[in-house]
Parts: C-alpha cells; structure tokens; sequence
C-alpha cells in the first residue's frame, strides 16, 4: 500500500519538461523577484535612515542662547543704569563696570551685606545704600530712629517689643 503510494509521488526528474516550465512561469517568476527585491531594498534603505537621521533633542535655556544678562545698577555707585553683562557674572563684575562704588557709599553696608562672588541673574534689581541712609540718619542730619526693627543686630529687649 505504501509502495503504491510512494510510485506515485516519485517525481521523475526525467519526464519534466524544462522548456514548458520555463515558458508558463518566467513572468510570475520575474515578478516575485521584483517584489523580493523592492521589500529588501526598502528595508535596507530604512535601516540605514533611521540610525543617520534620528533627532537630537537638546534643551537649552533662554539665558544661554543669547550669552547676556540685564541687570539694574542704581544707589551708590559712580554710574548708576542698566548693565549687559555676560551670563556667568557676578556682583564683582557689576561693580566693575559701574565704575565702582561712590565716595557716599554704605561700605560698611556693601561689606556685611553685598557677596561681590555671587551669581546676577537677568532682570535682577541691585541697590547699593549711600552713608546717609544709614539707621538713624536723612541726608547727613540727625533723624527720629524709625520704628523698623533689624533683626540680624538687635538686641533682645527690642526683639520682645515685637
């Protein structure tokens, strides 16, 4: 029974006939290579896109792309205005570009108060006291001490009347 079977589906390499073949499927034939040769072609060519054209993403802030910052110099200094100054500056460089601070300066002030080392920021607002507006005093002459309290130097008793 499996011999008969097997007599069957032997394939006669010899009773083919090549011509015929060739002649009924050389245009299915083509057509599948065309095919098979699009599909490679378009996935090698995505291949190599994607890995040249991916898009870096980079993030970078306002202050950064123009390289400058504004800052607002007024009080005691010898020219007071509005300074464009690069980014990464700091109160020194303010300082240095306003012609440094006026004879009627707070040093005392600048020197508690002021970190010439510190980081401006655009936009920034920086004030610079005259001697005359010290605690106590308006425009040279003898004032009524205010009611303003200094927390950093008072005493005790004055913070308890808070």
């Amino acid at each position: 029974m499996y011999s008969r079977l097997i007599s069957v589906l032997k394939f006669n390499l010899m009773d083919l006939d090549f011509q015929k073949v060739w002649e009924q499927g050389k245009v299915p034939l083509f057509l599948g290579l065309f095919g098979l040769l699009l599909v490679s072609g378009g996935l090698l060519v995505s291949l190599l896109f994607s890995q040249s054209q991916e898009p870096e993403i980079e993030i970078v802030s306002a202050e950064e792309e123009s390289g400058t910052i504004w800052v607002d110099l007024a009080g005691a200094v010898m020219k007071p205005g509005v300074y464009e100054l690069p980014v990464d500056s700091r109160y020194k460089d303010l300082l240095a570009r306003a012609g440094g601070l006026s004879a009627e300066a707070d040093r005392e002030w600048v020197g508690k108060n002021l970190n010439l080392a510190q980081k401006l920021v655009d936009g920034q607002k920086v004030y610079l006291p005259f001697a005359s507006e010290a605690e106590g005093e308006v425009a040279g002459a003898e004032a009524v001490k205010s009611d303003k309290i200094n927390i950093n130097q008072a005493a005790a008793t004055e913070l308890d009347s808070l």
